[in-house]
C-alpha cells in the first residue's frame, strides 16, 4: 500500500501490564478495528517503534499503527509514520482517552492543545502542529487531586465494561463514517448526543436520506473481551 488516505494512530503504552488499562483505549480500540476490517492480519512490526496494519475502511487506503515506544514518545513514531507514507496532517487521526468526558462518550476534534495528555502532546512537538484530528474516548474524572496518573494507568472496573464495549463499537462506526464521508462531516454525526443510540443506517444516512446507496451501508460491529497481539 503506496499510497495510503488515513493514517490512524491507536495511542497507548505497550506491555501486558497496561494492556487494559484506561490509557489504552486508544490500543483497545484500534485493535477492535483491525479485528473489523483486517480479521486475517496480525499486528506486524513496523519500520520503527511501532507494530501496524493496512485495512481498507469504505472507500479509504488505511494504515492503522501503534506506537511502540510509550505514551510520553508516541509523537515520535508518528512523525517517522508520516514521512514514510507522505501523509498530510490533517489525514492523521489518533485515538486517545479523555477524561474530561465519562466512559462511554466519544468526540471527534480537530487540532487544539494536548490538554496535559503527554502522547497529543508528542504529537504536537513532533508534527510540528496541532491540526490532526482526535477521536476521544471517555475514561471519566474519578480521581482526586493528585491521583491522576493512578487512575489513567488502572483498569476499568466491572461496572464500566459494556460501557468500554460500547464506545469501542462506537468508535469502529465513528471511523467507518470518518472514512466514507470525511472528517469534517462525520464530526458533527459523531459530536451528536445521539450517535450510536438510534439505528446505525440512520446514523450513516443523518437526515438525509437521499444520499443512501449500498456504499454507505454502516457496518455490523462485533466487540470482543480482548486488547491488543
Amino acid at each position: 500500500m503506496d499510497t495510503i488516505d488515513w493514517l490512524i494512530i491507536g495511542l497507548g503504552n505497550p506491555g501486558e501490564k497496561y494492556a487494559r488499562t484506561r490509557h489504552n483505549i486508544g490500543w483497545m480500540v484500534a485493535d477492535a478495528l483491525r479485528e473489523q476490517y483486517a480479521p486475517s492480519q496480525a499486528w506486524a512490526k513496523g519500520k520503527g517503534a511501532w507494530m501496524q496494519v493496512s485495512a481498507r475502511i469504505a472507500k479509504c487506503n488505511v494504515v492503522i499503527a501503534l506506537p511502540t515506544t510509550y505514551m510520553n514518545a508516541s509523537g515520535e513514531a508518528v512523525e517517522r509514520l508520516r514521512v514514510l507514507y507522505r501523509v498530510p496532517h490533517d489525514l492523521i487521526l489518533a485515538i486517545v482517552d479523555e477524561y474530561n468526558f465519562p466512559t462511554g462518550k466519544i468526540h471527534v476534534k480537530q487540532g487544539g492543545s494536548g490538554g496535559g495528555h503527554n502522547g497529543i502532546g508528542s504529537m504536537i512537538e513532533e508534527l510540528r502542529t496541532d491540526q490532526f484530528w482526535r477521536l476521544r474516548c471517555g475514561i471519566d474524572k474519578k480521581f482526586s487531586a493528585g491521583g491522576m496518573a493512578d487512575y489513567v494507568l488502572g483498569e476499568f472496573p466491572e461496572d464500566e465494561q459494556e460501557q468500554v464495549r460500547s464506545m469501542i463499537r462506537k468508535s469502529i462506526l465513528a471511523l467507518d463514517l470518518i472514512c466514507r464521508k470525511g472528517a469534517a462531516q462525520a464530526m458533527s454525526l459523531v459530536n451528536s448526543a445521539k450517535f450510536g443510540e438510534v439505528p446505525t443506517t440512520s446514523v450513516t444516512q443523518g437526515t438525509a436520506k437521499k444520499e443512501q446507496d449500498s456504499a454507505n451501508s454502516a457496518p455490523t460491529i462485533v466487540v470482543h473481551d480482548h486488547v491488543q497481539a
